[in-house]
């Protein structure tokens, strides 16, 4: 049985709920989606002279990635052949084949690619654009096919750029911000503290460890 005044009893009540919570929701988090995460690219700079650099944007699931753990994504291209990847494009797809990610890095393991067809000069018709981190191959591509080399006069581009080593990092997360969720845990936290009853002092039994 422990005698203290009410204050010093509700931070050691509040200290000993979090201490508690927290942990549980930390490990929950590594396996339940979280808010939106935004990845940075850097700036890749392929041997032919072009440059890239962007961001992609996943709904914040941790591990294993489909398609449709995507959300958001802008790459912009310059150099001789420039090019701007973005989801906002009708004619963009992706090709995801072991990929993953944690709240920190998304990872290629072995194929990544953002897809998107260009017709926005006369002389390009349907020209195929991707850019790709394949792991399967130790390199980053950005490739610009002309898909009517007959009639369109625009040269085809094929920039590989040599990576050893396994997985190949698409990207590394911008500022991971506190969740929702957890920013509601701390506020709960605050709360409790403030509201405890209005007695000056209070005999409550603690069991300290």
């Amino acid at each position: 049985m422990l005698h203290t005044d009410h204050k010093s009893m509700g931070r050691l009540i509040t200290l000993r709920i979090c201490m508690l919570v927290l942990p549980m929701y930390t490990l929950m988090g590594e396996h339940l989606s979280a808010d939106p995460i935004t990845y940075d690219i850097g700036t890749i700079n392929f041997p032919g002279g072009h440059t890239a650099t962007g961001t992609i944007t996943t709904n914040g699931m941790i591990g294993p990635l489909s398609p449709a753990d995507f959300t958001a994504w802008t790459v912009n291209v310059v150099g001789p052949t420039p090019f701007v990847f973005t989801d906002a494009s009708p004619t963009t797809s992706l090709q995801v084949f072991d990929v993953s990610a944690s709240a920190t890095l998304l990872l290629s393991s072995e194929f990544f690619a953002i897809n998107d067809i260009d017709n926005s000069s006369p002389d390009c018709t349907d020209c195929f654009q991707v850019i790709a981190w394949a792991d399967s191959f130790d390199q980053l591509l950005y490739h610009h096919i002309d898909q009517d080399i007959i009639s369109d006069s625009t040269p085809s581009v094929v920039e590989n750029l040599f990576l050893p080593g396994s997985p190949l990092t698409i990207g590394v997360a911008i500022i991971p911000e506190p969740t929702t969720s957890a920013l509601a845990l701390a506020a709960l936290c605050m709360a409790m503290s403030r509201c405890l009853p209005t007695d000056k002092t209070c005999i409550i039994p603690v069991f300290l460890t």
